[in-house]
C-alpha cells in the first residue's frame, strides 16, 4: 500500500470539493466542467481520456473511515448480528473471507471454512474491517478491490483467526455500506 499516493489523492479530493464550494460561493453560474479543468490546470493534473482524478482510493478511504470506523464505534448495537451466510447477496454484495486460525502450540495456521464458524456475523466483519482500517492494514488493487486485513486480538483468548475479507468497489460502494448505513439510518 503506498500511503503516500492514497494520502495525496485524499487532499487532491478534499481541495476540489472546498475549492468548488468556495467557487459557487463567488461565480455561482461556472459550471462543474469549468470549475475542474480550471482545478486540472491549478493543480498541474494533465486531463487524461476517460480518466477521473478526484474519485481516487484515497478518497474513498476517507468515506469508508466514516462509513465503518465512526459507524462501528457509535452504533455497534444497531449492526446486525445475522450470520453472513444467511445474508440477502443482492443487498449486501459479496464477501470474499479468508482466515487461518492458530492451532495451538505449533502456532501452525490452518484454513477454515468461514461459514462453520459462530463468529461469521456482520458484526464481526465490522469489527475486523474497522481494525483494519484503524491500523492501516488494507490494499486497494489496480481493479479497484479492497482486501482488508486483521490480526488475531492478542487480549481475547477466544479470537484466535487471521482473517482477510475483499470486496469488489460495486460490491462494497453500491451494496455493503448502503446496506450497513441503513440500519443506522431506519434506528
Amino acid at each position: 500500500m503506498d500511503f503516500k499516493k492514497h494520502l495525496i489523492q485524499a487532499y487532491l479530493g478534499i481541495d476540489f470539493t472546498a475549492q468548488f464550494i468556495a467557487m459557487k460561493k463567488s461565480l455561482p453560474n461556472t459550471s462543474l466542467e469549468d470549475f475542474y479543468q480550471a482545478w486540472q490546470r491549478k493543480n498541474g493534473i494533465s486531463p487524461i481520456q476517460d480518466k477521473n482524478e478526484i474519485f481516487t482510493p484515497g478518497l474513498f478511504l476517507g468515506y469508508l473511515y466514516v462509513a465503518v470506523v465512526l459507524f462501528q464505534q457509535s452504533n455497534e448495537d444497531k449492526i446486525p448480528n445475522t450470520p453472513i451466510n444467511k445474508l440477502d447477496k443482492t443487498l449486501w454484495g459479496n464477501i470474499y473471507i479468508n482466515s487461518k486460525i492458530n492451532s495451538g502450540k505449533n502456532k501452525q495456521w490452518k484454513q477454515f471454512n468461514w461459514n462453520s464458524i459462530n463468529e461469521t456475523t456482520i458484526k464481526y466483519i465490522i469489527r475486523r474491517i474497522r481494525n483494519s482500517l484503524s491500523h492501516f492494514n488494507f490494499i486497494i488493487d489496480d481493479d479497484w478491490y479492497f482486501t482488508f486485513y486483521d490480526d488475531p486480538d492478542k487480549n481475547n483468548k477466544y479470537e484466535k483467526s487471521e482473517i482477510s475479507i475483499k470486496f469488489s468497489f460495486d460490491d462494497l460502494a453500491f451494496k455493503f455500506l448502503p446496506t450497513l448505513n441503513s440500519f443506522l439510518m431506519n434506528e
